[in-house]
Parts: structure tokens; C-alpha cells; sequence
């Protein structure tokens, strides 16, 4: 008996389908007697998600082939012309919300970087006062030692 089914292709976690009529015995993936169309589910931009020749497809059921339930919808949604007005809209609706996304992503990155100068000029700020304090204590706890260690090696020497 002749199926029309989809035959899986593509690389892993990114599946694309082929239509084809094959004979049932024959493995999913395995020899079919045609290929009628393909079906890519996880289409994007200016793929197209359903491709199927119709002609062909009517030839084999003609001949008594049975349609798998996936591709029975996906033959119904390709003959409907809501199919066709559906794809034009995603089409045109993704290239819309494509432009507005640009702009709002410009809004924030100019409103995130200017409170990150304000940060970046505070911690500058707080963070100089301190090192030129802790720079005079070093010295001035530094220079004593070494004044008494200067003269004990003297009377080390006169001895």
C-alpha cells in the first residue's frame, strides 16, 4: 500500500521534513517512490514553512494512497487559501515587529549607559579619597621606623 508521509531530514533539534509517497512497508526515513513537497517547521525570516505540489499529490490519492494524519492537515492547510493569506500575514507581521524591536533596544542601551558614567564617576570618586589617606598614614608610620632603625645601626657602629 502506497503512503504519503514525512520522511524526517535536517541536523539534530532543527527538523525539516520531506512529503513523499512511499510504499509502507518502507522505513520513515527509508526509499520513497516520490517526493511531493516539504514541510520546515521551525521556518523563519524568508523560508517558506509548506511546500506541496497539489497535482501530485491528488495523482496518488487517486491511486488509492492514504495520507498520513499530519500531512492529511497539512495538504488541507495548503488547498485552503486561508493557508496562503495565513503565511502572507506571519510574513508581513514579522517584518513590522522587526522595526520596532531595533528601537526599543537603542532606547535602552541610551538609558542604561548613562547611569552607568553617574556610577562609574561615584565609585572614581569615593575610591580616590581614601587611597590618599591611607597613602600619608603608610608614609608617616614607615618614615618612624626607619629613623629609629637608622639610629640604632649608629650606635651599633660606634660600639
Amino acid at each position: 500500500m502506497v503512503v504519503i508521509r514525512l520522511s524526517r531530514t535536517g541536523a539534530k533539534n532543527r527538523p525539516f521534513y520531506h512529503i513523499v509517497a512511499a510504499d509502507s512497508r518502507n522505513k520513515r526515513d527509508g526509499r520513497y517512490l516520490e517526493r511531493l513537497g516539504y514541510y520546515n517547521p521551525r521556518f523563519s525570516g524568508n523560508d517558506v514553512e509548506l511546500q506541496i505540489d497539489l497535482d501530485r499529490a491528488n495523482h496518488w490519492i487517486g491511486l488509492g494512497a492514504q495520507l498520513s494524519q499530519r500531512v492529511s492537515k497539512l495538504v488541507k492547510t495548503a488547498q485552503s487559501p486561508l493557508g496562503q493569506e495565513k503565511e502572507e500575514e506571519l510574513k508581513a507581521t514579522e517584518a513590522t515587529e522587526a522595526a520596532p524591536k531595533k528601537e526599543s533596544v537603542e532606547a535602552t542601551e541610551a538609558t542604561e549607559a548613562a547611569p552607568k558614567k553617574e556610577s562609574v564617576e561615584a565609585t572614581e570618586a569615593t575610591e580616590a579619597a581614601p587611597k590618599k589617606e591611607s597613602v600619608e598614614a603608610t608614609e608617616a608610620t614607615e618614615a618612624a621606623p626607619k629613623e629609629e632603625s637608622v639610629e640604632a645601626t649608629e650606635k651599633n657602629q660606634t660600639n
